[in-house]
Formats: C-alpha cells, structure tokens, sequence
C-alpha cells in the first residue's frame, strides 16, 4: 500500500442561519479525515477571545476529532466582523427539496456554549428543506450549534452556526 492512497473522509456542512428572522443566509462544506464510529455526539471545542481595548477578537470552532477548523470568525464591539471559515455559499449554490423533512424527535444537539432558550426545531425550519440535510441525516450524522455574537450588544448582526458532522 502506497502513501497516495487517499483516506476516507468525514463531511461537514456549515450553515449560517440569521438569529432574528430564521433565514439560512449561507452555508459551507468541509471534507475531513474519517474517524472512528464511536462517537455519541458531535465533538467540537471552542476558543473565545473577546474584543478589549479596541481589537478585535474572535472565535474558533474546532472538530476535537481532527483538529480541522470548522468555523473562524471575528468578534467586535460594533458588530461589524467578518466570518474567515468556512468558504460560504449563498443559499442558491443548496439544492432544495420539493418538501421539508420533518423535525426528528429523537435528535441529540450539542449546544456549543450553550445552552440555548430557543429549541432547535425553531433553527431547523431553516434547514429542514436542503438536500445535504437530508443526505447528511440520513448517514447518521451528528448536530450542533452555536450562537455566534459578533457583538453582545448589536442582537441584530448574530447568527446561529449550525454544524452537521457525518464522520
């Protein structure tokens, strides 16, 4: 067995959902080394460094698994940051299905940082109609989110993070 010989990968989709009006605003893929099936949940650490003395801060999502980077974004206190990773794509680059999967009751949500007062049945109406959604839950794949303040005091600018991992 030669070196070249390619590895089984993992994927991932990243969607930016928006916190006030629910709407799926963008949303990425990331292709990862494959890891072991005994996972129980989706296995993801954050590092959180807040805006002080008029820098920027930011935060860091990491799949603990690979060590791949599954989301960096900036932090500020304006509310004007920037989100580095993933590569986004607009909602038009998703194939739609003709009709929305229903909620599955028995899903297990990491709550990154959380958790969260609002249920993620309410996040997953904004999903709930993609393919890779689909595809992604029905390989067994594993669900998080994060609510990502860009800026604690401008609610308008947050967004959910919403991480679905098939390993």
């Amino acid at each position: 067995m030669s070196d070249d010989t390619p590895s089984e990968t993992g994927t991932i989709a990243v969607y930016i959902v928006d916190y006030t009006s629910n709407e799926f605003e963008r949303g990425g893929t990331l292709s990862v080394e494959k890891v072991s099936s005994s996972l129980t949940q989706l296995p993801i650490s954050s590092t959180i460094n807040q805006p002080a003395n008029g820098l920027k801060g930011g935060v860091s999502l990491v799949l603990t698994a690979t060590g791949d980077q599954v989301f960096n974004g900036e932090l500020s206190e304006e509310g004007n940051s920037a989100i580095f990773a993933p590569l986004l794509l607009s909602p038009s680059s998703f194939f739609q299905l003709d009709a929305p999967i229903d909620y599955p009751s028995q899903l297990n949500i990491n709550e990154i940082e959380g958790p969260y007062n609002i249920p993620f049945q309410t996040v997953w109406e904004a999903i709930d109609d993609l393919s890779l959604t689909k595809v992604l839950l029905d390989g067994g794949a594993f669900f998080g989110r994060y609510l990502y303040q860009s800026s604690p005091d401008v609610s308008s600018e947050w967004k959910w993070v919403v991480i679905i991992y098939n390993p």
